[in-house]
């Protein structure tokens, strides 16, 4: 009986049971896009995805801001599961967080669960052209 138990735990490999969520064997995080980070912009981006007998996986749902999915998504094609995950759906989020420009936290990739990742971005030192008053990105 001890090992039939082993067997079926072996099998399972990454799995946790009950519904939970499935580990990933490949987990790559986003890169910041430049074009977000002018414009201001951080926020959350979940992807809803099913994962393929070979461990990789299929995008069903993304949802976020439009200049965060993008980067979201090429990142997420990237996760590699179990093999024996095959037809489960989980959720991936990723986080992206703006730093202010001057101040001691670095920029930052943070794995917070099995399946949310967190990406901070030192914001740029906008310098103000002569005669122009500062501001920040983001802000015309």
């Amino acid at each position: 009986m001890t090992r039939l138990w082993f067997m079926i735990v072996g099998l399972l490999g990454s799995l946790t049971l009950f519904g939970q969520e499935t580990v990933p064997r490949v987990m790559v995080a986003p890169e910041y896009s430049g074009v977000a980070i002018g414009a201001g912009v951080s926020g959350q981006v979940t992807i809803e995805i099913q994962v393929e007998p070979t461990g990789a996986v299929r995008l069903l749902q993304v949802q976020g801001h439009p200049l965060l999915r993008q980067k979201s998504q090429d990142a997420a094609k990237k996760w590699i599961f179990e093999t024996g995950a095959a037809g489960r759906k989980q959720v991936i989020t990723f986080i992206f967080r703006l730093l202010p420009a001057k101040g001691v936290e670095e920029d930052e990739v943070r794995f917070l669960s099995p399946l949310t990742i967190e990406v901070s971005k030192r914001l740029p030192d906008v310098q103000p052209l002569p005669g122009e008053k500062a501001r920040k990105p983001g802000n015309p």
